[in-house]
């Protein structure tokens, strides 16, 4: 008995024991010792209700891990809605509310803890309102908010124009959405995955359509007296290590599995990389770049949307995992690290049109430029260019404004997306592009400092992907080659961890050069950098990364003082002496140059140095061989001059005898001056050149870089630069009568002989091309439709076979829609069949505008067309073509008797669900869109 007595009392010991309560069962003063905690049905991923009706999320397990800690019974009710939460609490039934947002009211009305987590709150908008992208623009919709939530409180407070609809339940809520009733509503990061209908809700609401509110801490409730209860709970919360509590929130709201999502957030608004299409789906190269990203880790990933502020900061608060480009630089936030390195863009000054296309930089004083905020080189761009006025703009909206109202007259920003942008505005007539780039700027996927270990394996994941990938995705995407970065990455050098770090802080090199130094380097009219030089750093800048801005001097003087002084941070073709090296780093040698004379024509071989004694030769001051020459040939006059212009005029006088000068100068002024009674004879008596590049003593990096540069061109490039730029015969030795003679008779010969070829292949040539355009011209035929100029039923038999096997490899959707059109015949009737051709015609242009490139736009037969949608993911993809291209049927077609409208019905038939052939699944879509015709016409449906 005694024995029953130890055993019945262990038993009834205090132990973490989990029960569940249902809904409202009253707490009793008996059962104080359990104690009673609310969740609430639809707060995922904090609080809720799963689909086997057992209650989770993150404060669900955090209350479960404090229970055990602490040694204490816990149980949970289940609350039927929000307001029912509350009122439970308020009531007495419950003695812990799980979690909820702080807000001042619940701070008086209640009982707090201090913040457990962070809580993000948001607007989620529909995807077919593209244009809303700020709080504001909401105003003349309805919102819908949950009845006495903290997001509804803010908004009424922040936003007092908005017009707000109360709802009791998330689940009424998000039922008005799907009925259409509201266009937007609050929420947190993620859809209650719980609700039946969540896959729908995320379709028609993507992530990348909402709108932070605000971010506030996530707190417990106990009733306001209850402060004894309130103490017991920030006690026990002391006993949770800062480990434990990362594992729930890890588990709940960071990357922990495969299976778990990766929060992926963009700009918005910088196309043609980064943007939100008409449809309201992320899109652009690097959307697709991390796609593909995803695909070769096998990672699902959620993208998310905002300005390049605001996404910034959601990494920051940890509220998405990676920004996937963003122009970071080490020094904005010690709370961020660069994960990878995705990209990089050039930057061009585009201006007014009322200013020149040469217009540089240094000639906008007083003149206002816009630049990004968020650029990595603004700050470097203000400092070097004080008298400019740099206007910050922080969005494109920002810029069109600017250009609109006339406060810009030039603005700096990438290629492709500015032009992008006054495209999209109408205003390429307005703005012009100086060719010159400015700097090139580096865009860096961005995480969070305490996820390193993520960042490995971005860095990592995008390894994987093959280069020529990525390339066919920036040739999708971005249209000239000079504006593609992945192209370039093939040659590129390895830098150091070291070199890696200088050049994000760096940003872009300036180099110093000579405005007129033909063929060397000059600055032409139109602001491009030309000649020798400029060809090597444009190499080195392919291979490296480097960015180079070029400023310009009239003299050798002027420019070897500006890098003395930091003006500049190097320059090209410069020869090292010992004095040099004091102050000066010098790069490895990028060319070797031969010095000539230029002098009269003569009929003897080539002239040498010995030929010159007891005569005078033109040298320009300053050149470090002066002294040389006369301890090795005294008997030669060297009459030192400012410059070959002088030089020149020195021996059409017979001053001098000759010119001593680089080749390069003298080819130069060779062909300027049309001398064909001078020649040029290269010297072997005197060492060639070796030309080096000159740089700062204080940047060791940038020598480093610059000489792993110059190692990759080979001797191939180096020969072609030179032939480019020197490209001009030298008298080496031979007789120039006998080299005349021979080279007319052997061209004589030469034209003879293509003469007569060409007489006798003039007519086949003739043949051959009229055949082949006659050939082009009846395939066209054959698989084009006549009227419209769109692919007949033919070729769309033939795309559709021979993507099955790709998609089926790839195990990927495609779509075949089927479309007929509504009232198309009474236009016909009415009007005749040449204003229903002109329909006909304009309906193709406006099909082609709802698909991509890769999809295809048939005139299957008469009044029906065909829709081929290929590497779909889900087939809900192709009702979103479905709409746009109902709603754009319906519109009115302005035709030459008048205006007319007609409507659609489309059938749509997915690959592999409805079939595996172009039999079957045109036969699908066919049968599908008389069912539409059936059940009222305008509309869509799917098997």
């Amino acid at each position: 008995m005694k024995l029953f007595f130890y055993w019945l009392m262990f038993l009834l010991l205090p132990t973490s024991v989990l029960a569940f309560q249902d809904d409202h069962s009253p707490a009793t003063l008996s059962d104080s010792d359990n104690l009673k905690i609310i969740v609430s049905p639809y707060s995922y991923p904090y609080h809720f209700i799963d689909q086997n009706n057992r209650v989770a999320g993150l404060m669900v397990d955090y209350w479960q891990l404090w229970a055990e800690k602490n040694n204490r019974k816990i149980s949970f009710i289940k609350a039927s809605n929000w307001q029912n939460s509350l009122d439970m609490l308020e009531q007495g039934k419950a003695d812990i509310h799980a979690a909820m947002s702080y807000t001042e009211p619940r701070n008086e009305k209640y009982g707090l803890t201090k913040a457990l987590f962070e809580l993000a709150r948001y607007i989620h908008i529909h995807r077919d309102y593209p244009s809303l992208k700020t709080i504001e623009s909401l105003e003349p919709f309805l919102v819908g908010v949950i009845a006495n939530a903290e997001s509804e409180h803010t908004l009424q407070r922040l936003y007092p124009n908005l017009i707000l609809k109360p709802y009791r339940s998330t689940i009424e809520m998000y039922d008005a959405a799907l009925k259409g009733e509201i266009i937007a509503f609050t929420g947190v990061e993620q859809i209650a995955k719980n609700y039946p209908e969540a896959n729908k809700i995320v379709n028609l609401f993507p992530y990348s359509k909402r709108i932070q509110i605000n971010q506030v801490g996530l707190v417990s409730a106990v009733a306001k007296n209850n402060i004894q209860l309130l103490r017991d709970i920030e006690q026990g919360k002391a006993n949770i290590s800062s480990a434990e509590l990362s594992v729930i929130e890890q588990r709940w709201l960071g990357i922990n599995s495969q299976s778990k999502a990766l929060q992926l957030v963009y700009t918005d608004g910088v196309p043609p990389y980064m943007n939100t299409g008409p449809d309201g789906t992320p899109q652009g190269l690097f959307i697709d770049a991390w796609r593909l990203w995803s695909e070769y880790n096998q990672q699902p990933v959620e993208f998310m949307s905002g300005d390049v502020y605001q996404s910034l900061e959601m990494v920051n608060q940890r509220s998405a995992d990676v920004h996937i480009a963003h122009p970071f630089y080490a020094q904005r936030d010690e709370n961020l690290i660069p994960a990878y390195k995705l990209y990089q863009v050039n930057s061009y000054l585009f201006l007014k049109n009322s200013f020149d296309e040469a217009t540089q930089l240094e000639q906008m004083s007083g003149k206002t430029v816009g630049v990004f905020k968020a650029a990595s080189y603004r700050e470097r761009l203000i400092a070097q260019y004080p008298e400019i006025n740099f206007l910050d703009v922080s969005t494109s909206q920002e810029v069109v404004v600017g250009i609109r109202e006339g406060k810009l007259d030039g603005m700096i920003s990438a290629a492709a997306s500015m032009q992008a942008l006054l495209s999209e505005h109408g205003l390429l007539s307005s703005y012009h592009m100086n060719p010159a780039a400015v700097v090139k700027a580096g865009l860096y996927s961005v995480v969070n400092r305490e996820q390193e270990a993520l960042a490995s394996r971005i860095q990592q994941g995008f390894d994987k992907i093959p280069l020529n990938k990525l390339t066919e995705l920036e040739a999708q995407w971005v249209n000239k080659d000079k504006y593609h970065y992945f192209k370039e990455l093939a040659d590129q050098v390895q830098l150091t961890a070291d070199e890696q770090s200088w050049f994000l802080q760096h940003g872009s090199v300036t180099v110093g050069v000579l405005k007129n130094w033909a063929p060397v380097e000059v600055l032409a009219k139109k602001g491009q950098y030309e000649g020798l030089n400029p060809d090597f750093f444009d190499l080195i800048a392919k291979r490296t990364g480097l960015s180079f801005s070029y400023r310009g001097y009239d003299n050798w003087q002027g420019l070897y003082q500006a890098l003395l002084n930091g003006e500049v941070d190097m320059l090209g073709t410069i020869l090292r002496t010992p004095e040099r090296e004091e102050i000066i780093n010098f790069s490895n040698v990028y060319l070797n140059m031969p010095w000539v004379i230029l002098h009269q024509a003569t009929n003897t071989a080539r002239a040498r140095l010995t030929d010159f004694e007891d005569k005078r030769l033109a040298v320009v001051k300053g050149y470090h061989w002066i002294k040389l020459m006369r301890e090795r040939y005294p008997n030669i006059e060297l009459v030192e001059v400012d410059g070959t212009e002088e030089a020149l005029v020195a021996l059409q006088q017979g001053r001098v005898d000759g010119i001593l000068e680089a080749l390069a100068t003298a080819t130069q002024l060779f062909y300027r001056e049309s001398l064909m009674s001078l020649q040029i004879s290269v010297l072997e008596e005197l060492e060639q050149d070796a030309w080096q590049m000159g740089m700062n003593k204080k940047l060791p990096e940038l020598k480093s870089i610059v000489d792993k540069g110059i190692a990759t061109i080979s001797d191939g490039e180096r020969q072609f630069i030179y032939q480019k730029w020197l490209n001009v015969n030298v008298n080496t030795g031979l007789d120039r009568d006998v080299v005349v003679r021979l080279t007319v008779q052997v061209a004589v010969v030469i034209v003879l002989i293509i003469a007569f070829i060409i007489f006798w292949n003039r007519r086949l040539y003739i043949e051959v091309k009229r055949r082949k355009r006659l050939e082009l011209k009846m395939k066209h035929m054959a698989t084009h439709d006549e009227l419209t100029g769109l692919a007949n039923r033919v070729l769309l038999k033939e795309r559709i076979n021979s993507s099955i096997n790709f998609h089926q490899r790839k195990k990927l959707n495609m779509a075949v829609l089927f479309i007929d059109l509504d009232g198309f015949k009474s236009i016909n009737d009415t009007h005749g069949h040449d204003v229903g051709d002109e329909l006909l015609v304009q309906l193709a242009e406006r099909l082609k505008g709802c698909v991509r490139k890769s999809d295809t736009v048939v005139r299957f037969g008469g009044d029906e067309f065909v829709l081929l949608l290929t590497g779909l993911h889900q087939k809900e993809e192709a009702a979103l073509v479905a709409q746009k291209a109902l709603m754009l049927c319906q519109q009115p077609f302005e035709l030459s008797a008048g205006s007319a409208q007609v409507g659609c019905s489309i059938g749509i038939a997915v690959y592999p669900d409805d079939g595996d052939s172009d039999n079957e699944l045109l036969k699908v879509a066919d049968t599908l869109m008389y069912k539409v015709k059936a059940k009222g016409k305008n509309n869509y449906t799917f098997n």
